[in-house]
């Protein structure tokens, strides 16, 4: 368990607990969401001075130490007492209250992939930073005792000065994350793979990146043969830009550029995977065949295909290579 204090002008009035055990993932791919459990316990105070937590917010973000430290996760979360939102957590004369509250961070498919990330590293635990906003208040006047009763509806409140909560770093272990909290994001069927196209005045010009983003699109709206056309497109401006033919092919070029040895291993499978991109990128372009329907695995399959072969080939080849 990590504590957190709430204090108001330096004088502590109640903690904030999380436990970094109790963290667990809901959602799966379709809506993938982080879930912490946050215990509120406010100090006794007199019945004359009793004060109310009107509401705590939160953001989370990786912490020190993990991969990509400091990305945020999530949006800013909003949690208020059982009374909805006019809810408060009262302190009671003579005794510590106890209260719980879900923080639940709703996460993109890019920060589940961040998580992913952190969780490869070798270090035992994935740190998180959560770091809170509470707003309390002085209950000035409390008819018919309506805080035993949940509401803060009738309550007089007047605001409580500089109240202020410590951040709270959580050190998830590395087993919690694989047995439990990825695979309910949706990682136990499937990972998400991060492509880096070619930028914008490299060696492999300037349209490539337009270009691919039209295919996405055409397969985004289900046109499957489009986008497989597109990505020969693609393919044909690679060959026209490093002015390779079919006796000095792509994986020459880059080879030559490379300095390496003829039937070197990397230049052989290059030249593989370009001819077996060029077959099936020729077939959808040509409509001659009736038979041949494209699937969404097809397209999938060769959209990612020339992906990573941009993603190598603009790594590969420096401006002056070519």
């Amino acid at each position: 368990m990590t504590v957190g204090d709430i204090t108001s002008m330096n004088r502590r009035i109640g903690r904030l607990r999380l436990d970094p055990t109790q963290v667990r993932g809901e959602g799966g791919l379709v809506s993938p969401a982080l879930v912490l459990p946050l215990t509120v316990e406010l100090e006794a105070q007199p019945a004359e001075q009793r004060l109310v937590v009107t509401e705590v917010r939160a953001e989370l973000s990786l912490g020190a130490g993990s991969a990509h430290a400091s990305s945020r996760l999530g949006e800013l979360v909003r949690v208020r007492g059982v009374g909805g939102d006019r809810g408060v957590w009262a302190t009671i004369p003579g005794s510590t209250t106890t209260d719980a509250a879900d923080l639940r961070f709703a996460l993109t498919a890019l920060q589940v992939h961040l998580l992913d990330t952190a969780v490869t590293r070798p270090d035992r635990a994935v740190n998180l930073l959560v770091r809170f906003e509470v707003e309390a208040a002085w209950v000035r006047d409390e008819p018919q005792n309506v805080l035993g009763h949940a509401s803060g509806s009738a309550l007089e409140l007047l605001p409580l000065a500089s109240v202020r909560a410590s951040e709270i770093t959580l050190p998830v272990p590395r087993s919690e994350w694989a047995e439990g909290i990825l695979p309910a994001l949706g990682l136990d069927a499937m990972r998400l793979v991060a492509v880096r196209l070619p930028r914008r005045g490299g060696p492999l010009g300037d349209d490539l990146v337009a270009w691919f983003d039209q295919a996405r699109h055409k397969f985004d709206a289900g046109d499957y043969r489009g986008a497989i056309e597109r990505a020969r497109d693609v393919r044909n401006a690679v060959e026209k830009r490093l002015q390779a033919t079919r006796n000095d092919p792509v994986a020459a070029k880059v080879g030559q550029a490379r300095g390496l040895p003829e039937g070197a291993g990397t230049t052989v499978f290059l030249d593989g995977v370009w001819g077996a991109l060029a077959e099936a990128t020729n077939e959808a372009h040509h409509a001659g065949r009736p038979d041949q329907a494209f699937t969404a695995a097809d397209a999938r399959a060769i959209l990612l295909t020339t992906a990573v072969i941009l993603e190598y080939l603009g790594a590969t080849l420096s401006p002056g290579a070519l």
